[in-house]
C-alpha cells in the first residue's frame, strides 16, 4: 500500500495521535465536515498540519457541549473577531453561549478558554511543580470509556483494585493515566494505577507492572475530586498535553507522555493532582 503520509501530510491515525483524538472522533469530524482533508485517488485521508489546531478546537467545543452542529457554525462563522460584530466568529459564539450559561454555569472557565482560541489569542501558561517519581510496582486495571461514562469507570477501576489490597500494600496514591483522549465523541483508554509495597498475584482482569522513573510536571486542583468542576481539569489537561505551562516558574518542558491524576485519601489535604511526564 503507498505510502502517502509526509511532514506536511497527516493520515487519520496521524491527525489522531497528534491532536490527542481517538481515530473515531476524527473520522466523525470529518463527515460532519467539520475537518477537511483532501483525498487520495483510493480514498484515503490526508490533513494538512493546520488541521491539528481545528481538531483540538473542536475537542474543547465539544467538550463544552457544543452540539455538532454549533461546533460547524462557529467554525464556518464569516465576519470579524470583533465581539460587537453581528457576523463575526466572536458574536455567534456569545449568542450561544449566553443560552447555555444557565444550565452550565460550572463550564464557565472552559467558555473562556475557548473563546480565546477563537480569537486566536496567546493564552497564558499554567504554572507547573516539577516532581521526580521513582520506578513504582504498581496494580493496574485498564477499560475504554467515553466521557459520558468516565466517573462510574474510575470508580469501578478503583474498587477492583482496592478489594484485593491492604492498607499495608499500598505504596502511594492512586493514579489515572489516560493513554487516549476521552470525549463525548470517542472513547480513550484509561489505566488505574495504585503503587504497591511487593509483587502480588493480580486478579483476573489485573496487571501488576513496572511503572518507569519520571519526571513530571503538576498542576495542583484544589477540593475533593468529586467537586472538581469538568471544565476546570479540561483546562488543565488541555495545557499540559499542548505544552502551555512554566515550570518550577521558569520555561516550560516538553510533555513526553501520557498525562496523569492523581488523587489523595479523604484523610488527606482534598485535592486533585494533574500531571504529564516531561523530557
Amino acid at each position: 500500500m503507498t505510502n502517502y503520509a509526509s511532514a506536511d501530510r497527516l493520515t487519520t491515525g496521524d491527525l489522531a495521535r497528534a491532536a490527542g483524538l481517538t481515530t473515531k472522533a476524527v473520522r466523525l469530524y470529518d463527515e460532519r465536515g467539520l475537518l477537511h482533508p483532501a483525498r487520495t485517488s483510493e480514498g484515503w485521508r490526508l490533513f494538512d498540519r493546520t488541521q491539528v489546531d481545528r481538531a483540538r478546537l473542536i475537542a474543547l467545543l465539544r467538550s463544552l457541549g457544543a452540539p455538532l452542529g454549533v461546533v460547524a457554525e462557529l467554525l464556518d462563522a464569516g465576519g470579524t473577531s470583533d465581539p460587537t460584530d453581528p457576523g463575526g466568529v466572536l458574536g455567534a459564539f456569545d449568542r450561544w453561549w449566553a443560552q447555555e450559561q444557565a444550565t452550565h454555569a460550572g463550564r464557565a472557565p472552559l467558555a473562556e478558554l475557548v473563546r480565546r482560541r477563537l480569537a486566536g489569542e496567546d493564552l497564558p501558561a499554567l504554572a507547573a511543580a516539577r516532581r521526580e517519581v521513582p520506578e513504582q510496582l504498581v496494580l493496574t486495571v485498564t477499560c475504554r470509556t467515553d466521557a459520558a461514562g468516565l466517573p462510574d469507570a474510575l470508580r469501578r477501576s478503583a474498587g477492583t483494585l482496592f478489594e484485593q489490597l491492604t492498607p499495608d500494600d499500598v505504596a502511594g496514591p492512586l493514579f489515572t493515566v489516560y493513554r487516549g483522549r476521552v470525549t463525548p465523541d470517542g472513547d480513550g483508554e484509561v489505566e488505574t494505577c495504585v503503587p504497591v509495597v511487593a509483587p502480588l498475584r493480580p486478579a483476573h482482569g489485573s496487571v501488576l507492572r513496572v511503572e518507569p522513573a519520571a519526571t513530571l510536571a503538576v498542576v495542583t486542583v484544589p477540593g475533593p475530586p468529586d467537586a472538581v468542576g469538568f471544565a476546570r481539569m479540561v483546562e488543565v489537561h488541555d495545557a499540559l498535553s499542548s505544552g502551555r505551562f512554566t515550570l518550577d516558574g521558569a520555561g516550560g518542558a516538553e510533555p513526553c507522555g501520557p498525562n496523569r491524576e492523581i488523587t489523595y485519601p479523604p484523610h488527606e489535604e482534598q485535592r486533585t493532582d494533574v500531571a504529564v511526564p516531561v523530557g
